[in-house]
Protein backbone atom coordinates (compact mmCIF):
# COMPACT_ATOMS: atom_id res chain seq x y z
CA UNK A 1 0.00 0.00 0.00
CA UNK A 2 1.52 3.30 -0.94
CA UNK A 3 1.63 5.36 2.27
CA UNK A 4 0.63 9.59 1.45
CA UNK A 5 4.03 11.40 2.78
CA UNK A 6 1.68 13.64 4.67
CA UNK A 7 1.50 10.92 7.30
CA UNK A 8 5.18 10.54 7.35
CA UNK A 9 6.89 12.55 10.06
CA UNK A 10 9.61 13.72 7.93
CA UNK A 11 7.85 13.50 4.74
CA UNK A 12 9.71 11.71 1.50
CA UNK A 13 12.71 11.23 3.93
CA UNK A 14 11.61 8.90 6.40
CA UNK A 15 11.91 5.83 4.08
CA UNK A 16 12.95 3.53 6.88
CA UNK A 17 10.95 4.95 9.71
CA UNK A 18 9.45 1.68 11.54
CA UNK A 19 5.52 1.40 11.91
CA UNK A 20 3.72 -1.44 13.77
CA UNK A 21 0.25 -2.96 12.57
CA UNK A 22 -2.20 -4.18 14.90
CA UNK A 23 -6.29 -4.98 14.72
CA UNK A 24 -8.07 -1.69 15.70
CA UNK A 25 -10.85 -2.30 17.99
CA UNK A 26 -13.21 -1.29 15.22
CA UNK A 27 -12.60 -3.97 12.58
CA UNK A 28 -9.83 -1.48 10.95
CA UNK A 29 -5.91 -1.54 11.35
CA UNK A 30 -4.15 0.68 13.40
CA UNK A 31 -0.85 2.04 12.54
CA UNK A 32 1.77 3.55 14.67
CA UNK A 33 4.71 5.07 14.71
CA UNK A 34 7.30 3.38 16.71
CA UNK A 35 7.11 5.93 19.41
CA UNK A 36 3.57 5.60 20.29
CA UNK A 37 3.30 1.77 20.13
CA UNK A 38 6.15 1.73 22.73
CA UNK A 39 3.29 3.79 24.79
CA UNK A 40 0.57 1.08 24.28
CA UNK A 41 3.55 -1.72 24.47
CA UNK A 42 4.16 -0.33 28.24
CA UNK A 43 0.48 -0.23 28.96
CA UNK A 44 0.34 -3.72 27.87
CA UNK A 45 2.81 -5.14 29.86
CA UNK A 46 0.56 -3.83 33.10
CA UNK A 47 -2.46 -5.87 32.16
CA UNK A 48 -3.46 -8.05 35.24
CA UNK A 49 -3.04 -11.44 33.46
CA UNK A 50 -5.38 -13.19 35.93
CA UNK A 51 -8.26 -11.94 34.62
CA UNK A 52 -9.69 -14.17 31.75
CA UNK A 53 -11.15 -11.18 29.92
CA UNK A 54 -8.20 -8.94 30.13
CA UNK A 55 -5.64 -11.81 28.59
CA UNK A 56 -7.93 -12.82 25.76
CA UNK A 57 -7.88 -8.89 24.89
CA UNK A 58 -4.08 -8.93 24.84
CA UNK A 59 -3.91 -12.03 22.70
CA UNK A 60 -6.48 -10.89 20.52
CA UNK A 61 -5.06 -7.22 20.38
CA UNK A 62 -1.26 -8.61 19.57
CA UNK A 63 -2.60 -11.33 16.77
CA UNK A 64 -1.00 -10.59 13.70
CA UNK A 65 1.36 -7.54 15.10
CA UNK A 66 3.70 -6.73 12.81
CA UNK A 67 6.79 -3.61 12.25
CA UNK A 68 7.06 -2.58 9.13
CA UNK A 69 9.02 0.49 7.50
CA UNK A 70 8.55 2.73 3.99
CA UNK A 71 9.99 0.79 1.10
CA UNK A 72 11.70 3.34 -1.71
CA UNK A 73 8.44 3.78 -3.39
CA UNK A 74 6.51 4.98 -0.32
CA UNK A 75 5.08 1.59 0.18
CA UNK A 76 4.13 -0.44 3.63
CA UNK A 77 3.69 -4.05 3.34
CA UNK A 78 0.34 -5.19 5.31
CA UNK A 79 0.08 -9.27 6.14
CA UNK A 80 -2.92 -10.48 4.07
CA UNK A 81 -4.19 -11.77 7.57
CA UNK A 82 -4.73 -7.75 8.86
CA UNK A 83 -5.96 -7.33 5.38
CA UNK A 84 -8.57 -9.66 5.78
CA UNK A 85 -9.40 -9.02 9.65
CA UNK A 86 -10.00 -5.27 8.43
CA UNK A 87 -11.91 -6.79 5.08
CA UNK A 88 -10.13 -4.30 3.20
CA UNK A 89 -9.32 -5.72 -0.37
CA UNK A 90 -8.97 -2.91 -3.29
CA UNK A 91 -9.55 0.36 -1.79
CA UNK A 92 -8.59 1.91 1.75
CA UNK A 93 -9.45 4.99 3.45
CA UNK A 94 -6.51 6.08 5.41
CA UNK A 95 -7.61 7.99 8.35
CA UNK A 96 -5.34 10.00 10.88
CA UNK A 97 -6.28 10.40 14.43
CA UNK A 98 -3.23 12.04 15.64
CA UNK A 99 -0.83 9.60 17.56
CA UNK A 100 -1.72 7.25 15.04
CA UNK A 101 -3.50 6.48 12.02
CA UNK A 102 -6.22 3.37 11.22
CA UNK A 103 -6.70 2.05 7.54
CA UNK A 104 -10.48 0.91 6.84
CA UNK A 105 -12.35 -0.98 3.89
CA UNK A 106 -14.61 2.10 2.52
CA UNK A 107 -17.70 0.36 3.81
CA UNK A 108 -17.14 -0.46 7.32
CA UNK A 109 -15.48 3.11 7.46
CA UNK A 110 -18.97 4.47 6.72
CA UNK A 111 -20.87 2.81 8.21
CA UNK A 112 -19.49 3.19 11.66
CA UNK A 113 -19.63 7.06 10.89
CA UNK A 114 -23.26 6.75 10.36
CA UNK A 115 -24.00 5.17 13.46
CA UNK A 116 -21.98 7.33 15.48
CA UNK A 117 -23.28 10.82 13.42
CA UNK A 118 -26.46 10.70 15.73
CA UNK A 119 -24.47 10.68 19.25
CA UNK A 120 -21.25 13.19 17.61
CA UNK A 121 -22.62 16.17 19.02
CA UNK A 122 -23.84 15.19 21.98
CA UNK A 123 -19.81 13.58 23.04
CA UNK A 124 -18.47 17.03 21.59
CA UNK A 125 -20.17 18.64 23.87
CA UNK A 126 -18.95 16.35 26.61
CA UNK A 127 -15.48 16.90 25.67
CA UNK A 128 -15.87 20.71 25.26
CA UNK A 129 -13.45 20.91 22.86
CA UNK A 130 -14.16 24.39 21.60
CA UNK A 131 -13.63 26.38 25.70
Amino acid sequence: MKFPAKFRRGGDSAKNEPFVLVRGLDGCIRVYPEEEWVKIRQKLDKIDLSQQKLRDFKRCFLTDVSEVTIDAQGRIKISQNLLKFARIERSVIIHGMISYIELWCPELFNKKLFEIEESFAEIAEGLNLEG
